[in-house]
C-alpha cells in the first residue's frame, strides 16, 4: 500500500502534470479492501485525504467527480449507493430507473446496509422517503415491499385498493394498484417475485409516459 501510494502522489500531486494513465491503472486494477488501505496511506503520508489530492489536481469536472465517486464507493459502498438512492429522488421528476436498479439490484446483496446508512445521513428511513416523494402508488407500494420484506401499503388503509390516475384512467393502466397475489411459500421466492413485479412496472410506466 506504502508503494501504490507513492505511485499515486507521484501521478499527481508530486509532479507538475497529472498522470491519468496509473491513476486508472491504481484504481481499476487493486481491490477494494487494497485501495482503501492505499488511500489510508496516501492520508497517513501526504497529510490530506486522496479525495482532496483529486479534486485539486485534476483539471476536468467529469474526471474529479468520477474519482471521488470511486474512492467515495470504495470507502463505504453502502453509503454512496444511499447517496445514489437520495439523488434519483431529488430530481424533477424522479429518477425512477436509477431508484429502482438501485433497490433491485441490491435486494439480495446489501440493501438492508444501504437503509441503514441512508437513515444515518438523511435522518429518516429509506422508505418514510419513497413514501412520501413517489407518487406513482404502485411502484411505491412494490418499492416499499422489498425495502421493508413485506410491509404493504395497502393494508395501512384497510386493504383497499388504490388508484393513481396520472397516468391514464383506465384501472388496468400503468398507474393503477391492484390487490397482491397470495406471497410465496418462501422468503426468496417472495423477494424474486416483487422484483420482477417492480421491474415490469417501471417499464410499464415509462411505455404509458411515451405515449402521452
Amino acid at each position: 500500500a506504502k508503494v501504490i501510494a507513492k505511485k499515486l502522489y507521484e501521478a499527481g500531486e508530486g509532479s507538475p502534470g497529472i498522470d491519468y494513465e496509473t491513476f486508472i491503472k491504481i484504481f481499476t486494477h487493486d481491490a477494494f479492501s487494497q485501495l482503501s488501505a492505499i488511500f489510508d496511506m496516501y492520508e497517513d503520508k501526504y497529510g490530506r485525504p486522496i479525495q482532496v489530492a483529486i479534486e485539486h489536481e485534476f483539471q476536468g469536472k467529469i474526471e474529479i467527480e468520477c474519482f471521488q465517486d470511486m474512492v467515495e464507493y470504495v470507502r463505504l459502498p453502502s453509503g454512496y449507493l444511499a447517496k445514489v438512492i437520495r439523488q434519483a429522488l431529488d430530481k424533477t421528476p424522479i429518477d425512477y430507473v436509477t431508484l429502482s436498479r438501485t433497490i433491485i439490484g441490491h435486494e439480495e446483496k446489501d440493501l438492508r446496509e444501504i437503509g441503514l446508512e441512508y437513515s444515518k445521513i438523511y435522518d429518516e428511513t429509506l422508505d418514510q422517503t419513497i413514501n412520501s416523494r413517489v407518487d406513482i402508488l404502485e411502484i411505491k407500494r412494490l418499492l416499499i415491499l422489498i425495502i421493508t420484506h413485506g410491509h404493504d401499503i395497502t393494508d395501512d388503509n384497510n386493504g383497499q385498493v388504490h388508484f393513481d390516475h396520472s397516468y391514464g384512467n383506465n384501472s388496468t393502466s400503468a398507474g393503477s394498484i391492484t390487490q397482491a397475489a397470495q406471497p410465496p411459500t418462501t422468503t426468496n421466492g417472495m423477494r424474486r417475485n416483487l422484483s420482477h413485479e417492480a421491474f415490469d412496472k417501471v417499464v410499464s410506466v415509462f411505455k404509458t409516459m411515451r405515449t402521452h
